[in-house]
């Protein structure tokens, strides 16, 4: 794939490492080279850490059809991230106008911004409930 074909709002696997992730919308602070692409890769369920985005070459990325337990739907939502019950909310459950995932969101300063927030005591939703899930109406094909 050329650098060029790469677009917002589509899901990407990485043939070297089969991960998938999304192109990264944000300022990339020059950490890329001329003939890389940023990627907001979807981390494992069991890994609380944040979402980041990394230089990938094109080359390795191939458009990836979402598979169903990638994809955020009414039952995760209510026995994984689980509006509504204080604490125990997922902090990247997030309303874009329906629900989506800030933790997989192409801009990663939206899930930043959720994690300041949240460490500073100023939010009530905190938890880490999973590694992301993918709105099918945004990155659906």
């Amino acid at each position: 794939m050329r650098k060029e074909e790469i677009r917002p709002n589509v899901v990407y696997k990485n043939k070297k490492t089969e991960s998938i992730g999304v192109l990264y919308l944000g300022y990339d602070y020059g950490c890329l080279s001329s003939n890389e692409v940023g990627i907001v890769y979807k981390v494992k369920d069991n890994e609380p850490t944040t979402s980041f985005f990394v230089g990938t070459d094109p080359e390795n990325l191939e458009e990836h059809t979402l598979k169903p337990e990638e994809i955020l739907n009414k039952s995760h939502i209510e026995e994984v991230c689980k509006p509504g019950r204080g604490e125990g909310c997922c902090r990247y459950l997030i309303m874009n106008p329906e629900y989506d995932c800030a933790r997989i969101h192409g801009d990663m300063g939206i899930s930043n911004a959720i994690d300041i927030k949240a460490s500073s005591g100023d939010m009530t939703a905190v938890a880490i409930n999973c590694g992301g899930r993918y709105n099918s109406k945004t990155f659906g094909r």
